[in-house]
């Protein structure tokens, strides 16, 4: 559904898009004692964060998202710039794959052994020290209900409280 988002805001605006924006999609799964993490983000935006902290490795993420060398890339960037917290514990998020979708990179990632949720602390700082105006939503879904946060480079952090 988010993927439809940013790619009808990037038919409005071209390749080229005038905004940076990311949609992180938490789910906790009870049953599973597990949260699933989807992090959409523009390629290009990718692309040119990778190519400016790896000047000198050939890197299109258009016309090679498999390259492990890229996902391994990927991989970094995103343990770098997001964390999740639960219960005031840090949760190892376990990278499952990278999906291209039109233009719109969708990194998948989990974290196990999780119970129960009482506070869920989100820190997303993807892309903000490279785009002064770059935009981070955060949907977290526990129990079938979505709280939504919106971060950026003056708030990369937020917790959700749960009763």
């Amino acid at each position: 559904m988010h993927t439809t988002f940013l790619t009808a805001f990037l038919m409005l605006f071209g390749w080229n898009h005038s905004y940076h924006l990311s949609v992180c999609e938490i789910n906790h799964i009870q049953q599973e004692k597990a949260i699933q993490i989807s992090l959409k983000v523009f390629a290009d935006d990718l692309e040119e964060v990778l190519l400016n902290s790896s000047p000198n490795l050939p890197i299109d993420i258009l016309n090679s998202s498999d390259d492990v060398g890229i996902k391994r890339l990927i991989i970094n960037y995103v343990n770098k710039n997001l964390s999740v917290k639960v219960n005031g514990k840090y949760i190892e998020l376990v990278h499952i794959g990278n999906r291209l979708k039109e233009d719109v990179m969708v990194i998948y990632l989990e974290g196990t052994g999780i119970n129960k949720v009482k506070e869920i602390e989100v820190t997303n700082s993807v892309f903000v020290s490279s785009f002064n105006d770059q935009v981070n939503i955060v949907h977290v879904k526990k129990d079938g209900n979505t709280k939504s946060l919106k971060l950026d480079k003056n708030n990369i952090s937020e917790t959700i409280k749960y009763e």
